[in-house]
């Protein structure tokens, strides 16, 4: 606004019939009020032309200053700086998860994550949601989840995965074909509300998909035929005596290409081998002590939570 007056002003100088670089000179002086005290030997045009620009610029710059100084008093410009580190922060990071949606799919997860260790950074439209992601000092970003800039801006170029647990199907199916796009290696997790969705979650990209209510009325279903197996899972999940855990063996890894009794994972760690899913996709159950681990290979393992060697 400032600006815009010392151009008006200026221009109104140049009506009057000063040179460009005199009317800019004249506007300055007078937007300052430093040569109010020459108004006198000026015209009566001049003058009033004067007295207007003063007046104008009086005004926009006590509301400038009065702006400046609640940003200060009121934290505002504290938030701010903060704001821009995050956004710094966020686009330094690398092999992290992006987590859309934060409702009850969304939250719980972050606690997971979090409780883990495991970055991520968290996108979400809602500016209320801001301040309890602020509380609980989760990396995030304030915007829509469907546009392409806000997931860049989240990192997806060098994320790890992403979960898509946004209230619509439909949003959910675009932010996985956009991800997608975005980042070919990206391992995505979808939400699906109805039982239609999943297939076009497929197709746009999704590695997995999850219907949280197929999976409530599979638990309620075991739990009543198969409350054992129930039981025995949920002590593995939550970690209290055993954990279920997946290595993964790269191409310099010491086991590489041994026999699986060779390797003696379990002798060393204590863990048990029950699957070993292969590079192709397949998944091999109980496996032998005369199978061969390969490079790409993902081993499934029960163990206590004394930690596992990483191979």
């Amino acid at each position: 606004m400032l600006v815009l007056v010392l151009l008006v002003g200026a221009v109104g100088y140049h009506a009057l019939g000063y040179g460009v670089l005199d009317s800019f000179y004249m506007s300055v002086i007078f937007l300052t009020t430093t040569g109010a005290r020459d108004a006198g030997l000026l015209g009566w045009k001049t003058v009033v032309w004067s007295i207007f620009v003063i007046l104008v610029g009086a005004t926009v710059g006590l509301v400038a200053f009065s702006n400046l100084l609640a940003m200060v008093t009121g934290g505002e410009l504290r938030k701010i700086i903060g704001r821009r580190k995050l956004e710094t922060k966020i686009q330094s990071m690398a092999g992290h998860h992006v987590i859309c949606g934060y409702g009850q799919i969304g939250m719980p997860v972050c606690e997971e994550l979090h409780d883990k260790k495991v970055p991520f950074v968290v996108v979400d439209n809602d500016p209320a949601k801001a301040s309890v992601l602020d509380a609980r000092g989760y990396l995030h970003i304030l915007g829509d989840a469907t546009e392409e800039e806000v997931l860049i801006h989240a990192g997806i170029r060098n994320a790890k995965g992403l979960v898509t647990a946004l209230a619509s199907d439909a949003d959910n199916v675009y932010v996985t074909l956009t991800a997608r796009g975005l980042n070919g290696k990206l391992q995505i997790v979808a939400v699906s509300e109805g039982k239609g969705t999943e297939t076009k979650l497929m197709r746009a990209g999704a590695d997995r998909v999850i219907n949280p209510h197929q999976i409530g009325a599979t638990r309620i279903t075991n739990l009543l035929l198969r409350p054992a197996i129930v039981e025995f899972s949920d002590v593995a999940t939550r970690g209290v005596e055993l954990e279920i855990g997946e290595v993964e063996i790269s191409s310099d890894s010491p086991v590489a290409g041994k026999l699986l009794r060779d390797s003696q994972l379990r002798e060393k760690s204590g863990a048990m081998v029950v699957a070993i899913k292969r590079s192709d996709g397949t998944t091999i159950f109980a496996p032998t002590a005369e199978m061969v681990l390969k490079p790409g290979d993902t081993l499934i393992t029960i163990r206590k939570s004394d930690g596992l060697p990483t191979t």
